[in-house]
């Protein structure tokens, strides 16, 4: 069985999945345009024409098609219709298809998303949106987190923000709540997107929000601050909460992100526009550290390693095949 991984954007974690099955990897050509076609609906229409032409050019003599990101699904069709055996297999690891299924679709979408076999889905959550669009096969198999380890600093009481700088993570509400809350003394953010401007100003208008750009090393951040805030209810499983509890930052969760089942109540928030709700949590961890690390310990018992995960992973993957052949 040859299989071969069609990324758009390569991450860490999908790569490392497609190189346990010793798949080929193929990036397809001008994401960006699709990335910014909600502004510019020319780059939309440009970007489905160059992927018609160019999976005319593109050999794909592999049994198993797998993908990954919203710029592979328009490869698909004319792929399929040069090798009729070809079986696709989508890996549901961004909010892709969430945001389909929360939208009026068209049925050109539907069209696309009809060439898929089966889908792996990096959360349940995920998993409930991509079956409310699909009745293929659909199995479940969680990331894994960054190798971290907790670095020995003076914790500050800082809240912390790591990630991408986009609306889908909810950041002006992170924002916003750490202005307000008496018990966050400064906000950190790391990580760039479109959002960038937003938090540069911000920054700028006010000394309790400091952004430092990028980083490679997040133990360092991690093992600096006391809380990680995770306040979007989109996410499917970030494995930016995972790392953070790795180096005992305290995470402050939605209950709706796809990992929140990893963490004791102290740690998850059940309405994340309640400021009242999110400051007694942060105020009991402030007051009860030493229970609040015991729970923290626990969740991290519950983390599966690189190892257990690929197993996993791979157990999954072919299980799927199975059900779809």
């Amino acid at each position: 069985m040859e299989i071969l991984y069609l990324t758009c954007t390569p991450h860490q974690v999908h790569q490392t999945f497609a190189k346990s099955l010793n798949s080929k990897t193929k990036t397809v050509p001008f994401v960006r345009f699709l990335i910014h076609s909600n502004k510019y609906k020319i780059l939309g229409k440009l970007y489905l024409l160059i992927a018609f032409l160019y999976s005319l050019f593109m050999k794909v003599k592999e049994d198993i098609l797998f993908i990954e990101g919203a710029a592979t699904l328009f490869f698909l069709p004319i792929l399929k219709l040069k090798n009729k055996k070809l079986k696709i297999i989508y890996l549901d690891g961004d909010l892709t298809l969430q945001v389909i299924s929360k939208r009026k679709h068209t049925k050109i979408i539907n069209f696309y998303l009809k060439q898929i076999d089966g889908i792996i889905s990096l959360s349940e959550t995920n998993k409930k949106y991509a079956s409310k669009l699909l009745t293929v096969p659909i199995e479940t198999a969680y990331p894994f987190p960054k190798e971290v380890k907790e670095q020995n600093f003076k914790r500050k009481n800082y809240a912390l923000y790591l990630g991408r700088l986009s609306p889908e993570k909810n950041l002006s509400r992170v924002i916003e709540f750490s202005e307000k809350s008496p018990y966050i003394k400064k906000l950190i953010i790391y990580g760039d997107g479109q959002l960038r401007k937003y938090v540069l100003k911000k920054s700028q208008n006010n000394p309790k929000i400091k952004y430092l750009g990028n980083i490679s090393n997040v133990s360092e951040p991690f093992s600096k601050y006391k809380f990680f805030l995770h306040l979007t209810e989109t996410d499917s499983y970030p494995c930016t909460v995972l790392e953070a509890a790795l180096c005992k930052c305290y995470p402050i969760i939605s209950k709706k992100i796809g990992s929140s089942f990893l963490f004791n109540s102290r740690f998850i928030i059940t309405d994340i526009n309640d400021d009242e709700e999110i400051n007694k949590k942060i105020k009991w961890i402030l007051e009860n550290e030493q229970k609040a690390k015991k729970l923290l310990e626990q969740s991290i018992k519950k983390i599966p390693t690189r190892e257990q995960t690929l197993i996993n992973f791979k157990e999954k993957f072919q299980k799927l095949l199975n059900r779809i052949k």
